[in-house]
C-alpha cells in the first residue's frame, strides 16, 4: 500500500518562473507526491506574470525538441525539487504542439499514486497552512470522497481579483444547506478542479478522466465525478490562490473556443439530466453562449440556437425568476446572491 497522502498533478506550458512559486508553496512532506506535466513548453515564460507581492521563495525524460536554455531550467528544477517531497516527477508531451490541460491532467492520473488527488495549475499557488486544512479536513471527513475548499483570486499586480467570489459565495451556500441532492446541484457549478481533495480510489473505480480538449476541459469531470461520489463535503476555509490573468486558455475567446464550450456545455446540461440529482428547473443554461455567438455571424448564432432547441436544451430561466431578480436588484440584494437566485430559484432565500 503506498504512503503517500497527496497526489499533486500540475499542468505546465511556458510558466517555469510561476512554477517555482507553486512548487514553493507546497510543504517539504514525504506523504506527498508532486507530478509536473509539461505540454509542450517552448519558452521560459510567455509573459512578465510575476507576482510584485509574491513573499514566496516549487525519473525524467529529456525531450529532443527542447532548446538547452529550456532543458536546464527543468533540470534545475529536478534537482531542488526531487528531495523535498516523497516523489517528483517531470513528464513531458513530446509531440511538440500542445495537447491541452486535460491531457496533461489525465497523464498525471494514471501515475498517481497518493490517496488523494489535487489539481493545480501552474500560475497559480497554495497559501499558507493549505496543506494543515486538507489534513483536517480528510481527517474529519475520513469518508467523503470529494471535499470543496474555498480560494482567494489576485490580479498579477497582487490586489484583489473576484474571479473566484462566486465560486466562494456557492461554497457558502452549499455548507449551509443540509441537502445531499441540492449540496451536489451546487457541487456541478464549480467546475475548476482545484482546491479539492479527491479520492483517487473514486477516479479509479469509474474511469473518470478529463477531456482532452482545449477549453472546458473540466465541466463534464466534475459532473461524472459528482454522480459517482457517495457525498460531497464544503469548507470554508481558503487553501489556494488563483492568478487572474488574460493569457491563460480559460480566457481564450474566439469562434472555436466558444463552440468547444457551447457543445460541452450541452453535453452537460443533457448529462445533469440523467444524474440523482437532476434538478427539476434547470440550473443551467444555454441562453447566454447563444447570445454570445452573435459576435461570430447570425448564421453560426443561429445554428446554435437551432441546436438547442432541436435537443431540448432550456436556453432561459423561468420568467418568474427574472422578474424576482430585478424586484432584488432594486431592493439592494447582493449581486452574488440575485446571481444564486437565478440559478436555484427558490431554493435559496435570498437575504
Amino acid at each position: 500500500m503506498s504512503n503517500i497522502t497527496y497526489s499533486i498533478i500540475i499542468p505546465h506550458k511556458d510558466r517555469i518562473n510561476l512554477l517555482k512559486v507553486l512548487l514553493e508553496s507546497i510543504p517539504s512532506r514525504q506523504d506527498i507526491e508532486v507530478i509536473v506535466v509539461d505540454d509542450a513548453s517552448h519558452t521560459v515564460d510567455k509573459s512578465d506574470l510575476i507576482l510584485s507581492n509574491k513573499k514566496h521563495p516549487a525519473v525524467t525524460l529529456s525531450p529532443q525538441h527542447f532548446d538547452r536554455e529550456m532543458k536546464g531550467h527543468f533540470e534545475d528544477i529536478i534537482s531542488i525539487y526531487k528531495s523535498k517531497f516523497k516523489a517528483f516527477h517531470i513528464i513531458f508531451n513530446q509531440s511538440g504542439s500542445s495537447l491541452g490541460a486535460g491531457w496533461a491532467r489525465n497523464q498525471g492520473i494514471e501515475i498517481a499514486k497518493g490517496e488523494y488527488l489535487i489539481f493545480a495549475d501552474s500560475d497559480d499557488y497554495f497559501i499558507k497552512n493549505a496543506f494543515k486544512t486538507f489534513d483536517e479536513s480528510r481527517t474529519s471527513n475520513p469518508l467523503s470522497e470529494v471535499i470543496v475548499h474555498k480560494t482567494l483570486s489576485i490580479n498579477p499586480d497582487g490586489s484583489k481579483s473576484h474571479r473566484t467570489d462566486f465560486i466562494n459565495h456557492l461554497i457558502d451556500f452549499g455548507f449551509a444547506k443540509s441537502d445531499p441532492v441540492l449540496e451536489k446541484q451546487v457541487g456541478s457549478k464549480i467546475d475548476p478542479p482545484w482546491a479539492k481533495l479527491i479520492m483517487k480510489k473514486l477516479i479509479n473505480e469509474h474511469h473518470i478522466r478529463f477531456d482532452e480538449i482545449f477549453v472546458a476541459n473540466d465541466i463534464i469531470f466534475n459532473l461524472k465525478m459528482l454522480h459517482h461520489a457517495s457525498s460531497i463535503i464544503f469548507s470554508t476555509t481558503r487553501v489556494y490562490c488563483v492568478l487572474d490573468h488574460n493569457d491563460t486558455l480559460g480566457n481564450t475567446n474566439n469562434k472555436e473556443t466558444h463552440n468547444i464550450r457551447f457543445n460541452t456545455l450541452n453535453r452537460f446540461i443533457y448529462k445533469l439530466s440523467k444524474t440523482s440529482f437532476r434538478p427539476d428547473k434547470p440550473i443551467s443554461i444555454s441562453g447566454g453562449y447563444i447570445w454570445g455567438a452573435k459576435k461570430y455571424g447570425m448564421g453560426y448564432m443561429l445554428r446554435c440556437f437551432m441546436q438547442a432547441i432541436e435537443n431540448n436544451y432550456p436556453i432561459t430561466y423561468p420568467v418568474q425568476r427574472y422578474l424576482i431578480a430585478i424586484y432584488l436588484k432594486l431592493k439592494g440584494v447582493h449581486n452574488l446572491d440575485i446571481r444564486l437566485y437565478l440559478i436555484f430559484g427558490n431554493s435559496i432565500h435570498p437575504k
